[in-house]
């Protein structure tokens, strides 16, 4: 039968490639993990967050949530689904170009590609 999409050849080396990727980032997760530069960063991006006032505006937006739907009626996960989206869309963007930079960083020096 017909086939609508890639060709297999091409789709095969699409699936090694993201195949390689997960496996890079695997490894580059674990060698975060194994010298402690993970939990470095962890602190790192915390007190960003801390001094910023990010971590302070997004409990006055769960608060202000609470308060809206009546303690009664909110469910852990409808904050979530309401609060996290807003939370990601106004990370400071100097410190999300600070993290890329030191997780680029650091993986170069551990010999990954980029």
């Amino acid at each position: 039968p017909f086939r609508f999409g890639l060709p297999r050849w091409v789709s095969h080396r699409m699936g090694d490639e993201r195949s390689r990727k997960a496996m890079e980032q695997s490894m580059l997760d674990a060698k975060l993990q194994e010298t402690g530069e993970k939990e470095r960063l962890k602190e790192y991006i915390t007190s960003q967050l801390n001094e910023s006032g990010w971590r302070e505006e997004l409990k006055k937006q769960c608060v202000q949530f609470i308060q809206d739907k009546g303690v009664e009626k909110v469910s852990l996960e409808e904050m979530i689904n309401d609060i996290a989206p807003r939370g990601r869309a106004t990370l400071p963007e100097k410190l999300k170009v600070e993290v890329f930079n030191r997780l680029r960083s650091f993986a170069e020096k551990q010999g990954f590609e980029h």
